[in-house]
């Protein structure tokens, strides 16, 4: 049983898929925006012409890529009258009928032609085409049906330079369908050029994207059981085509039940096994299909295959049902271009021209034109296989990122040691200060954990830091390397992207991985910079604010007393200024009122509790004497000398201070009584 699903329920992509007995045997899917524009009719205008490689380019306003034109696919209506070449007689500026054959990619623009071919379900009509039969029939008539075909009258009648073919699907056609269908065709010719006349530069003439046209056009045939489809639209324009071309009515024309998928869990099986690299046998084997840009290499492995009695029985069978999946999966895949199959290693010849015939056998249900070439000693066939749309990979699939199209991803500890070998060369032919590797997440993770005694090797003999920038953006291979001659700091990165030493796109965000990633980087630059001597000099003084010194007014006041010292002829020991910290807690006498009092009298209490405090000058000899420009700073001593009097008071009569404590007395009191 063969039917015909049609999904255009949903917008962005329509589909068609042909079964039969429930396998999948035909397949098409067009995605919104990616459409194949193949067999368009255009009014162009020539632009330039090269020589140099026997072609021009025509502008067809398709936004801005030029339509590929060579001169051997210009027909003679299309030049001027006159002789010459035809490099002779184009001239730029020239309005030109075309027509695509094949649709551009990528960079590419459209391959054209000025032979246009216009086609119904049943005929192929072939307006300018002087040197061609004026009827052809399908390789795939018997020779009655030729016979019939060939005698058919006013069929053959068609004007000088047209050209017209039978297709398949017309072989089953009465003759008065086919005249009928030829007159059609005729008249759509006309109308192409009627529109072609009145445009007056690049235009879009004709179209070839109605999914109906080409599901009846290229699939439908009397052999069609059912059409099913899920849009009541898409219903009712099949059944006015078939009305309007008189096409086979199929016995079943319907819509798909409410809550009903067209497409069951069998069929999606099969739809996405079209992606896959490998393809599995029923007998154990599998076939391996790899794609290049114009390449398609086949490989065919035995795996579990082991049915038959020898070696030679064995790969003959596994060849043979290699070779029919492998012209299914060419037709559904709609791979085109050069196909070298790797067949199991056959010795009979005889062996060798059975699985060849086979797969001749196999090719006559695609709609492409096949050559296939003879087996090679290694058990290679070579074959071609013409491009009659996109491939169904470059539609449904990009390249990988990770891998880059090439099916393996590189390993984290090799592609870790690239890096760094790849940062040591950078190393030493630039002669950096600072190299920043931004890379994939895996390589930076193992750099910073199981390199890290390497990396700080390499930068205490090299002088070169080497910061590692963990991306989640970047993938496979991908790496940027960063070489600056000067280190910068930390006080420079605040003001340029506030600290942040990651790729812009990443600094951009406001986001929570960009701070991680600025705080990280900070600390790690703070501890490369920690015990460099280079990086101390040129360090910025910190913005942090600190207590404010007084040790300059200490010291004033100081020289200040020790010039009235040396005015009376008498030497004061100067005494070194420490550091502000906590005031010393007075030991000798009871509970004592402070009271606010200058630098003199403060040196002079002190004095007065040296000399009078007799008793504990022994215990003092034994312990180091205790900053006094400490105790003025925090005024912890600005009462000393109502202290020391009030002690001495209190204490019995001794003996007179040593002349050096009397010293140190006279001015003290000298200052206390000129305040």
């Amino acid at each position: 049983m063969r039917k015909i699903l049609i999904s255009t329920a949903n917008a962005e992509e329509n589909r068609i898929a042909v079964l039969d007995n429930e396998v999948l045997t035909d397949y098409l899917s067009v995605i919104a925006g990616q459409e194949d524009r193949k067999l368009s009719v255009f009014a162009g205008v020539i632009e330039e012409i090269e020589t140099s490689i026997n072609a021009c380019f025509v502008n067809i306003g398709d936004s801005g890529k030029k339509g590929f034109l060579q001169f051997a696919d210009i027909a003679e209506e299309c030049l001027p009258p006159g002789e010459g070449t035809i490099a002779e007689r184009l001239e730029p500026g020239m309005r030109i009928l075309v027509q695509i054959i094949k649709d551009s990619r990528s960079e590419k623009g459209p391959l054209l032609s000025s032979r246009i071919k216009l086609s119904s379900n049943n005929l192929v009509l072939m307006p300018r085409e002087r040197n061609a039969k004026p009827l052809s029939i399908s390789h795939s008539a018997t020779p009655s049906e030729r016979q019939r075909l060939m005698e058919t009258e006013g069929l053959a009648d068609l004007p000088e330079g047209h050209a017209i073919i039978i297709r398949s699907n017309g072989l089953d056609q009465t003759g008065e369908e086919l005249v009928r269908q030829k007159g059609n065709l005729l008249e759509f010719w006309g109308q192409i050029n009627q529109f072609f006349d009145q445009a007056k530069g690049p235009q879009l003439i004709y179209e070839n994207l109605n999914i109906v046209n080409i599901c009846l056009t290229e699939y439908h045939s009397f052999a069609t059981d059912a059409i099913i489809c899920d849009s009541s639209e898409t219903l009712e324009d099949i059944k006015g085509y078939i009305k309007l071309m008189k096409a086979a009515e199929p016995a079943t024309l319907r819509l798909v039940e409410p809550g009903e998928p067209i497409f069951d869990e069998r069929i999606l099986r099969q739809l996405d096994a079209l992606q896959a690299r490998k393809v599995k046998l029923k007998s154990g084997g599998e076939i391996v299909i790899d794609t290049t840009e114009a390449l398609v290499a086949i490989d065919i492995n035995s795996k579990r295959s082991r049915s038959q009695k020898n070696i030679e029985e064995t790969a003959l069978n596994t060849n043979i049902e290699a070779a029919t999946e492998i012209c299914l999966q060419l037709r559904l895949r709609n791979l085109a271009g050069q196909v070298v199959i790797d067949f199991i290693d056959m010795k009979s010849k005889e062996n060798q021209q059975s699985l060849i015939r086979h797969i001749d056998r196999e090719f006559r249900r695609d709609r492409a034109s096949i050559t296939i070439g003879e087996m090679s000693k290694f058990g290679l066939l070579e074959l071609t296989r013409q491009n009659i749309g996109r491939p169904l990979h470059e539609a449904h699939s990009s390249v990988c990122s990770h891998c880059d199209g090439t099916g393996r991803s590189p390993q984290t500890l090799s592609l870790a040691l690239e890096i760094l070998d790849r940062i040591k060369e950078m190393a030493f032919n630039r002669k950096p200060r600072v190299i920043y590797a931004e890379m994939p997440l895996e390589p930076a993770i193992y750099l910073l954990n199981d390199k890290r005694q390497d990396l700080e090797l390499f930068r205490s003999n090299n002088g070169v830091e080497v910061i590692i920038i963990p991306s989640t953006v970047l993938k496979g291979r991908d790496l940027n390397i960063r070489t600056e001659r000067n280190a910068r700091r930390p006080d420079d990165l605040d003001k340029k992207n506030n600290g942040n030493i990651v790729p812009p796109y990443l600094a951009a965000n406001n986001g929570r991985e960009a701070a991680i990633a600025a705080i990280t980087n900070q600390k790690a630059l703070e501890t490369m910079h920690r015990n460099d001597p280079a990086a101390q000099q040129q360090a910025p003084a910190s913005d942090t604010p600190t207590a404010p010194n007084n040790s300059g007014m200490l010291t004033g006041i100081s020289n200040f007393l020790s010039g009235l010292i040396k005015k009376d002829g008498e030497e004061q020991p100067q005494q070194a200024a420490a550091p502000a910290s906590k005031p010393a807690r007075r030991r000798g006498g009871g509970n004592v009122r402070r009271t606010r009092s200058r630098g003199g009298r403060n040196r002079g209490g002190n004095a007065a509790k040296q000399g009078e405090g007799g008793g504990n000058q022994q215990r003092k000899r034994t312990r180091p004497p205790r900053p006094q420009a400490k105790q003025s700073a925090s005024g912890s001593t600005e009462g000393g000398e109502q202290g020391s009097s009030s002690a001495a008071s209190q204490q019995p009569a001794k003996k007179p201070a040593p002349a050096a404590t009397q010293q140190q007395e006279r001015p003290s009191s000298s200052s206390s009584d000129s305040n």
